[in-house]
């Protein structure tokens, strides 16, 4: 998204610190854009969502996927040049526990 970022991450094990890990991405990311894009500052706080189940973990994928369908950006997710995934196939997690597709504008 042109104005914020989603991201999900999965911990290692239980003493796996969400928001250690983003206060360090934040730190380590805009350190880059200090250097490489000094217009552009990381907000001081964050919202973060804990996905407890493994059924909630498809609807949390498909909103992120989503957003910039609803914004108006793109008619499909999968045409956002910015969506994507590291270590998982995107298109196959969405949709394999889907209640319901993404929506398309």
């Amino acid at each position: 998204m042109p104005d914020h970022l989603h991201v999900m991450a999965r911990g290692n094990d239980d003493t796996s610190d969400a928001w250690q890990m983003m206060v360090d991405f934040k730190q380590q990311t805009g350190f880059w854009l200090k250097q490489h894009k000094p217009h552009i500052h990381w907000q001081k706080d964050f919202h973060d969502h804990i996905v407890q189940r493994a059924a909630d973990l498809g609807a949390q994928m498909r909103y992120i996927a989503a957003n910039p369908v609803r914004k108006g950006l793109v008619a499909d997710w999968r045409d956002y040049p910015h969506t994507g995934a590291i270590g998982i196939e995107l298109e196959p997690a969405i949709t394999v526990h889907a209640d319901s597709p993404l929506p398309s504008a």
